[in-house]
């Protein structure tokens, strides 16, 4: 759905407000939020508007502030802690074993189980495991990884 148009307007005809479902009266100031939905030629959908006071608008906002309350981030991400203590011959090496390991799960993928690509999942599979003592030679596995091992 695409954000909704928020306006502050006086009101021109009675309304009723969405959150505390009194009348807003007639040369108020109000917020009017339009929410569109444009659809195609073969779906054609709602459009809704909805109306608040000015003091509701701001209490839906802080209510709903208060049930989602602030919370610091942690930062960025910072570097990969698995590869940052190796020196730059074995970062190559790691990568170069990651990116086979990930072609060879992307050929995985595209296999389906039936009996004729039995022995091709099989030797994949292999080469992957294969692939994975080397890496944890070199320099450990990503965490993810060991979901799927397990």
């Amino acid at each position: 759905m695409p954000p909704p148009n928020v306006t502050a307007a006086w009101c021109r005809k009675k309304a009723s407000c969405k959150w505390c479902k009194k009348d807003i009266t007639l040369a108020t100031p109000m917020i009017t939020v339009f929410f569109w939905n444009k659809g195609n030629d073969a779906k054609r959908t709602w459009n809704s508007k909805l109306y608040y006071h000015m003091q509701c608008w701001m209490d839906q906002a802080m209510d709903y502030l208060n049930t989602h309350p602030y919370h610091a981030r942690g930062g960025k991400r910072g570097p990969n802690k698995l590869a940052s203590a190796l020196n730059v011959e074995q970062k190559v090496a790691r990568l170069k074993l990651i990116r086979r390991k990930n072609y060879l799960d992307y050929k995985l993928r595209g296999l389906s189980d039936t009996p004729d690509t039995a022995l091709d999942i099989a030797m994949i599979e292999k080469e992957q495991s294969e692939l994975i003592a080397k890496i944890l030679d070199i320099g450990g596995i990503p965490k993810s990884w060991l979901v799927k091992l397990m």
